[in-house]
């Protein structure tokens, strides 16, 4: 036990050996086969671009003369809301990632190192340093090590925006930007590496029932929630201090904590000005000009992420598209499903079904 006078060592000591701990790297690494594993194992160039291209996004390939040993080892585990995999390729390597405009992908070494370059910045990875990649962020991975392999999260835009509209309460216009290098050695980043480590761990598991595939994605949840709240990004001083705008009149907070708590009523924008104090026309003019939408515009965004969340943790079995819809205040079918294509880029009885596509996952 560290005393008083020697417990900067004993925190130094503490972090040190973190370090060496099993990674979620680790447990995927040395697990067998899982059931709803793609694995990839090929010399060819060409074979392995596509499969990068599939698991990451599309990229340029190019091995260095004279390399002999090249051989790509991908191994790709089967979704639950996030896509983890293992990748390697056994000799040194260029790698020019382009912009991926709908994903955020995490990669954390599981052993060897990388140089990447981003922005005109250069960034090494290894064992105690990864990297988050924004959507619409072009790398260039360069001093790939014959023994480099790593594990890699890709997370969709979708579901970061729907996570960080939950924690601001309040819809997101534009995506988060992350800082680049992710500093896995940090006590910051504990809360990610632990619920990486069960992702991992459910990776592995061989139920498919209904009821494991809602836990499994409340297993991908808490690592986008882990990501937002654990890395540095473009809300993360929002997140910090949640009101939308410090300077904002009280009233228009008031109207937006009302419209949060009762998003799953049929309210109007009558009772949202009583609720504020304020006249309609205050309000809107309050809305306007510092969240530059109308309040029953705010009012559906809300509702709109609501249902997305609800989509995500359900299956079809147990619910269905249009119950959800109602009981977010969408009484359309058809313009529920227009207006969640256009803010997710997928139809809402797609996102249902994907849930039980997961729980059923095995090629």
């Amino acid at each position: 036990m560290c005393s008083s006078g020697i417990e900067p060592d004993c925190r130094r000591g503490v972090t040190a050996s973190l370090l060496h701990e099993e990674s979620p790297g680790d447990i995927l690494d040395s697990a067998p086969a899982a059931a709803g594993e793609l694995r990839t194992v090929t010399a060819d160039i060409e074979v392995a671009s596509a499969a990068i291209r599939d698991t990451y996004a599309p990229a340029k390939l190019e091995v260095g003369l004279g390399t002999r040993d090249f051989e790509l080892d991908l191994r790709r585990f089967r979704p639950i809301g996030i896509e983890l995999s293992l990748m390697s390729v056994g000799a040194e390597i260029n790698l020019t990632a382009p912009p991926s405009p709908h994903h955020y992908v995490v990669a954390i070494p599981v052993s060897g190192s990388v140089t990447a370059d981003v922005r005109s910045r250069s960034h090494t990875l290894s064992r105690e340093a990864g990297i988050v990649i924004s959507p619409n962020q072009p790398v260039f991975f360069t001093d790939w090590t014959a023994d480099y392999r790593h594990l890699c999260i890709r997370i969709s835009k979708e579901r970061v925006n729907s996570a960080l509209s939950l924690m601001l309460r309040r819809p997101v216009a534009q995506h988060a930007e992350f800082a680049f290098p992710l500093d896995v050695s940090a006590p910051r980043s504990r809360p990610l590496m632990r619920a990486l480590e069960l992702a991992a761990l459910e990776m592995l598991e061989d139920d498919r029932s209904a009821a494991r595939a809602v836990m499994a994605s409340s297993i991908s949840q808490l690592v986008i929630n882990s990501l937002l709240l654990s890395q540095d990004h473009s809300y993360a001083e929002e997140l910090r201090n949640p009101l939308v705008d410090p300077d904002s009149p009280e009233a228009l907070r008031a109207a937006q904590r009302f419209i949060i708590d009762h998003a799953g009523e049929p309210i109007t924008v009558a009772d949202i000005a009583n609720a504020a104090s304020v006249s309609i026309r205050a309000l809107e003019e309050g809305f306007a000009r510092y969240l530059h939408v109308p309040p029953m515009g705010y009012l559906r965004d809300i509702r709109l992420v609501q249902a997305h969340e609800e989509l995500c943790r359900s299956t079809p079995e147990a619910t269905t598209v249009r119950a959800i819809a109602e009981r977010w205040g969408f009484r359309h079918a058809g313009r529920f499903s227009t207006i969640y294509r256009e803010r997710f880029g997928v139809s809402p009885s797609d996102e249902l079904r994907g849930r039980s596509v997961e729980a059923r996952h095995s090629a």
